[in-house]
């Protein structure tokens, strides 16, 4: 996570939305940790034209910035892309640069209970966030600067909260496009092929956590709740809203959480539908759990994965397969999970992903200007070939075109297309020290690109 100096900007209220003090019983803890504001430094290039907070039917307060086509108002009602995120508003601006460069009004929501707004979070992706979404499409839509039509977008957990919002019955909402998505959390993420992938569990948990609560996910020691002078050093995992450039209101937003769920609350599951302790199954958190609502809404989407991304490959094609009523554009890439880094294992020295980045960003544009104009998705699926440095097309999944191949063990470690004529053995002996090294498809949502040596040589 990269951390950038907090820039205070001139407070610019979003029309009729009031931002205001919050009182309640945790007001008198904050004054009690007030210190004196840190100096305001340079605004940065991340933060938003308007930043403010917006009620949910309950009173919990989620924080929303926007970001306008050139910085300012758009003349006529625009488009929008909705981003909703639990990593700070601000991190997510480079995602949303290609959208307004296209005309879109790029709206970013901090969800219920994560950085900078309001809420507790026993869960990620619970019930509540998932009714806010309706909340929050209703209200981009009837801004006088919206033409009514929004688009929901993001990768890995934004990329769940886009599909996830297929799901509702908001009308504005017309499209989603969902990247490197983990559309069963348990099957395609937590327990791949039910073996627990602890570390990713542990990892992720512990340092999201870390950002709810406004401290340094990197263990640098920042505390926001502790410390006002170090919530600045916490951008861009935390923006105030405008207005709020003494970090009271946010502030108090962070006292407010409660308990929050961790780790150890999914500690010894083994099942899919297995409560943790915190009460959800990690089914619980996944659009997968939604599909009856995903199929009856019929949302066209356009979904990308990655063979060499976790398990977004399969949640791409679980997704395909498991809604056909939903009109569905599928790519497969060999790219790492930011789709900016190729990472196709037979050419292991070549790093330009396929298709490139800035093409990817214009195809998903193009996907949302179709769908506003009314024309038809198709059903289909583009997936790249490993090894032949291309991409096909399939509208069905496998491939008419594939045929199954039945292999047999042979002598000297072999594999034959035949029944050999003749029995025997070979002996191995495990090396429990042997890898597959730190830079794998598991590895590449933390940011370490996956890279797959030739192993021929390896015995």
């Amino acid at each position: 996570m990269i951390r950038k100096n907090l820039i205070l900007l001139i407070a610019v209220l979003m029309a009729g939305v009031a931002v205001g003090p919050v009182i309640g019983p945790f007001s008198e803890a904050i004054a009690a940790q007030t210190t004196p504001s840190a100096p305001t430094p340079a605004r940065p290039s991340e933060w938003s034209d308007r930043a403010y907070y917006l009620p949910m039917r309950d009173g919990v307060r989620l924080a929303v910035s926007l970001y306008f086509p050139g910085g300012r108002l758009p003349e006529k009602p625009a488009p929008v892309v909705l981003i909703q995120t639990r990593y700070g508003r601000a991190g997510e601006a480079d995602f949303g640069a290609a959208w307004r460069q296209a005309g879109y009004v790029v709206a970013i929501v901090d969800t219920r209970g994560s950085t900078a707004s309001f809420g507790t979070r026993r869960v990620d992706i619970g019930p509540e966030e998932q009714r806010d979404m309706d909340e929050i499409v209703a209200h981009l839509a009837r801004q006088p600067w919206s033409n009514g039509q929004v688009i929901a977008s993001g990768v890995s957990y934004m990329a769940d909260t886009a599909d996830l919002a297929t799901s509702r019955s908001a009308p504005a909402l017309l499209a989603a496009v969902p990247r490197q998505t983990d559309f069963d959390t348990y099957l395609h993420l937590f327990s791949p092929g039910g073996v627990s992938n602890d570390w990713m569990l542990r990892t992720w948990a512990g340092a999201v956590r870390e950002m709810d609560l406004g401290r340094d996910p990197e263990g640098g020691g920042a505390d926001c709740l502790r410390r006002v002078a170090d919530c600045a050093r916490l951008f861009p995992i935390l923006q105030p809203v405008d207005g709020d450039e003494n970090f009271e209101i946010l502030r108090q937003a962070l006292a407010a959480r409660g308990r929050h769920w961790g780790p150890e609350d999914y500690e010894g599951i083994a099942f899919r539908d297995q409560p943790g302790r915190n009460g959800y199954t990690l089914f619980a958190l996944s659009p997968a759990a939604q599909l009856a609502a995903i199929r009856r809404q019929r949302k066209p989407v356009q979904y990308w994965g990655s063979w060499l991304d976790a398990g977004t490959a399969e949640a791409a094609l679980a997704r395909f397969r498991s809604a056909p009523e939903a009109p569905t554009e599928v790519w497969i890439t060999a790219n790492n999970h930011g789709q900016d880094v190729g990472a196709d294992p037979f050419f292991p020295g070549e790093h330009v992903p396929t298709p490139a980045a800035a093409d990817i960003f214009a195809g998903n544009i193009a996907f949302a200007d179709r769908v506003r104009a009314g024309a038809k998705v198709e059903r289909v699926i583009h997936y790249y070939v490993m090894g032949a440095k291309a991409m096909r097309t399939s509208p069905t999944w496998p491939p008419a075109d594939t045929r199954p191949s039945i292999f047999y063990f042979a002598p000297g470690r072999s594999l034959v297309r035949r029944v050999p004529r003749r029995s025997g053995a070979d002996r191995y002996a495990v090396d429990f020290t042997a890898s597959t090294g730190k830079a794998t498809r598991w590895s590449t949502q933390f940011g370490t690109p996956p890279a797959y040596p030739d192993r021929r040589r390896s015995g």
